[in-house]
């Protein structure tokens, strides 16, 4: 079976129902079940949540993905011993209720916080769904839960929503247990650098963003489609291009990331019959977006940026000097 969304599967666990005059004794003793899954939820209580569950309990996420009882509770564990702070509110609206069997629509929110790659990472998120609850010969078990939509509190405290075909990678970041961005996120600036060295437009230019943009050494901004025409007029002139970068991941949630890079550009052209070389090494700031097809930087600012002269002495590129740059100037 799929695993999708597994971090939402325990999210869908706590629900306290207020309900108006049906079926009283099925009304108390379903409160008493919720009530203490939501007790052993918060307390990180494998044992006590597994109990909770259904035989056949499942739980699926709004593009078909499904996840049986066992494998929810061995992700789980996994989860538990990740995740160092947790704090959950929800609101629940009964939908149906019968002696055996019992339907909620509800809202979770939930404060996390968990240590990844020797960082602290809060986030803040909520999930909408339908979950079932039925009784079973050892009480009021959770049955079944189904996730309809995902949301994460961006910057400004704006709810914003995780479509659904990008649930699965959003979450698996978000609860710690998943991957985070730092390796695809490697893998596209390495092999950034290789497309340079090749001369490589295409492949140096299809892990920005449609509406990417960054600036110029004058702080002008630049679309990606002016990358583009730049880079194909320079690859064009220059005899080699040599990209190498340090970068690290500063920081990220259910759907952004911030990298920062130390770049070394080194170029080799003919200029008048004569071969001429050009170093400018920069500092860069890259904003990132996950999207359906994976991590794409969206955005870059320059934080500082150097030419060399033929000294090897560094100038800033806002300097009155000439920068000893090739034509087609990046």
């Amino acid at each position: 079976m799929r695993r999708k969304n597994l971090f939402w599967s325990i999210l869908a666990l706590v629900c306290v129902a207020s309900v108006n005059g049906q079926s009283p004794q099925a009304i108390a003793t379903l409160k008493v079940a919720s009530s203490q899954l939501g007790r052993a939820y918060s307390s990180r209580d494998l044992k006590a949540v597994e109990t909770s569950l259904s035989d056949d309990f499942l739980f699926q996420d709004p593009v078909g993905g499904h996840m049986s009882r066992q494998e929810y509770l061995s992700w789980l564990q996994q989860f538990f011993s990740q995740v160092s702070k947790l704090k959950l509110s929800e609101d629940s609206q009964l939908v149906s209720l019968t002696d055996d069997a019992a339907r909620f629509k509800t809202t979770i929110v939930y404060d996390e916080q968990f240590i990844r790659e020797g960082q602290t990472v809060s986030l803040v998120a909520r999930d909408h769904s339908h979950r079932s609850w039925k009784m079973t010969p050892l009480g009021w078990k959770l049955s079944e839960v189904k996730l309809i939509s995902v949301e994460y509190r961006g910057a400004g405290g704006v709810w914003q929503a995780t479509p659904p075909h990008e649930t699965q990678r959003s979450m698996e970041v978000m609860s710690g247990v998943g991957p985070t961005p730092k390796g695809p996120i490697e893998s596209i600036l390495k092999k950034t650098e290789r497309a340079y060295a090749s001369k490589d437009v295409k492949a140096a230019t299809e892990d920005l963003t449609d509406d990417f943009q960054t600036t110029d050494s004058a702080g002008r901004p630049v679309t990606k489609s002016q990358v583009v025409s730049r880079l194909t007029s320079a690859f064009k002139t220059c005899r080699t291009i040599t990209l190498v970068g340090n970068h690290r991941l500063d920081s990220w949630d259910a759907a952004n990331a911030q990298t920062s890079s130390s770049d070394l550009l080194d170029v080799r052209f003919i200029r008048n019959g004569r071969l001429e070389r050009s170093l400018i090494r920069s500092h860069q700031i890259g904003t990132w977006k996950l999207t359906r097809t994976g991590w794409k930087l969206r955005a870059t600012r320059i934080v500082s940026e150097e030419w060399a002269d033929a000294k090897m002495h560094w100038h800033p590129m806002v300097s009155q000097k000439s920068p000893f740059t090739p034509p087609g100037k990046f």
